[in-house]
C-alpha cells in the first residue's frame, strides 16, 4: 500500500462529518454551526486496504458501491468539510429524503439539500456504514460521459 493510499485511508475513516449546515430558513448566524453526526462505522478487508483512484481534471475518482448497487463515480475531496451526493441520485437509490438543511458551498451563498443516511458504503477494501451525506439538485461539475454521483469529505 502506498503513502498516498495509506493517507487517504485514513482520512475516510478518521471522520466524514457533515458540512456546516443549519436547518433550511435558520438565521445566517446558524449556519456556521458544524451538524452532529453519529458515529461512522467501518470495516477494513485486512490489515490494510487499497482504493482506486483516477484523477480527473484535478480532481481524485473514486468508484464506490452504494448499499449493494453500483459501482458509482464518486469524487474524493480532501477540502470538504462532509458527504454530498446528487438529488436525482440519491432518489434513484430510493433514499429516503430527511431534513431539509442548507449547505454551505465554494460558490459563496448556501445550498438547500436533504439528509439521507448511506446504509453501506464500500470504497476498495473500505465499508462505511451508516454515512450521513447532504442530497442536493445539481452538483458543480460539467456535464460529461459519467459525471460524479456524489463527493466524499474526510471529515
Amino acid at each position: 500500500m502506498t503513502r498516498a493510499t495509506t493517507l487517504f485511508t485514513l482520512l475516510l475513516v478518521g471522520g466524514l462529518a457533515l458540512p456546516a449546515a443549519a436547518p433550511a430558513g435558520a438565521p445566517p448566524h446558524e449556519m456556521a454551526v458544524p451538524m452532529h453526526q453519529p458515529a461512522v462505522a467501518f470495516e477494513l478487508a485486512g490489515d490494510s486496504v487499497a482504493v482506486p483512484i483516477t484523477m480527473h481534471d484535478g480532481h481524485i475518482g473514486v468508484r464506490v458501491m452504494v448499499n449493494g448497487a453500483g459501482p458509482f463515480p464518486f469524487l474524493f475531496d480532501t477540502g470538504a468539510h462532509g458527504s454530498v451526493m446528487d438529488l436525482a441520485f440519491a432518489q434513484e437509490q430510493g433514499f429516503d429524503l430527511g431534513q431539509q438543511v442548507m449547505v454551505g458551498s465554494p460558490g459563496g451563498a448556501g445550498r438547500p439539500g436533504n439528509l439521507v443516511t448511506i446504509d453501506r458504503l464500500e470504497l476498495g477494501g473500505l465499508t462505511l456504514k451508516g454515512l450521513t451525506s447532504v442530497a442536493f439538485d445539481g452538483l458543480p461539475f460539467p456535464p460529461g460521459a459519467h459525471p460524479p454521483s456524489g463527493v466524499l469529505g474526510p471529515y
